[in-house]
């Protein structure tokens, strides 16, 4: 809308059809989706950042400038970049976790076990930014500083499912192999992530599940 003088008046028109439903008062289910929108574009410029800049190098400041919002506004959604993070992890970890015990019995088959394995590598291929973020960062932070209260929960009745299943294979020490299984994992998550055209990713897949699935 635009304002114009005309016979000493200030007269007001529309630049563009009049529409409505653009004043028309949103509805709360409105609000939260312009909100979840909003949330999710500050996730991944923080994302881009983190990854390609570092995270202690990354400002609130430069988040909220390229996200389009004022640093202010931010933290309406976010109480302190670390908290940012932590939402970062945790919607990503989460996506991961669809793949973990899919009947959610609190046991493993040999079936359940290879498929999170390869859908696990398959999320990292896809998702590679946050993964050589994620690998990083836990080379400098400790774990407390990148999972919340509720990943950390998760985490431990993951491991509580693994052990039951090394166990059921016959390993002397689950806890070891369980151990074992994770550091593998850990290693071609970034190795994968950080050269997916250079790194065999199949073959290595393959022969970690040869490892554990005898056929």
């Amino acid at each position: 809308m635009t304002k114009r003088l005309v016979n000493k008046k200030i007269c007001y028109y529309f630049d563009r059809t009049f529409n409505q439903n653009y004043f028309m008062p949103r509805t709360p289910e409105q609000y939260d989706e312009i909100r979840e929108s909003k949330r999710q574009l500050i996730m991944q410029v923080a994302l881009d950042l983190f990854a390609h800049e570092g995270f202690h190098k990354t400002p609130i400041s430069k988040i909220a400038l390229q996200a389009g919002i004022s640093k202010g506004l931010l933290y309406n959604y976010f109480t302190s970049k670390e908290d940012l993070l932590n939402q970062i992890i945790y919607s990503s970890s989460m996506k991961l976790l669809e793949y973990f015990d899919p009947n959610h019995d609190g046991i493993l088959t040999d079936e359940e076990f290879v498929y999170y394995v390869k859908q696990s590598f398959k999320q990292i291929k896809e998702n590679a930014t946050f993964w050589k973020l994620y690998f990083t960062l836990t080379m400098q932070l400790d774990s407390e500083q990148l999972m919340n209260a509720d990943l950390n929960h998760i985490s431990e009745q993951m491991n509580k499912t693994f052990y039951k299943y090394f166990e059921s294979k016959g390993y002397e020490n689950p806890q070891m192999e369980m151990m074992l299984f994770a550091f593998t994992m850990k290693g071609i998550g970034l190795s994968c992530s950080v050269a997916p055209d250079m790194f065999p990713m199949d073959d290595v897949i393959n022969s970690l599940i040869k490892r554990y699935i005898k056929t």
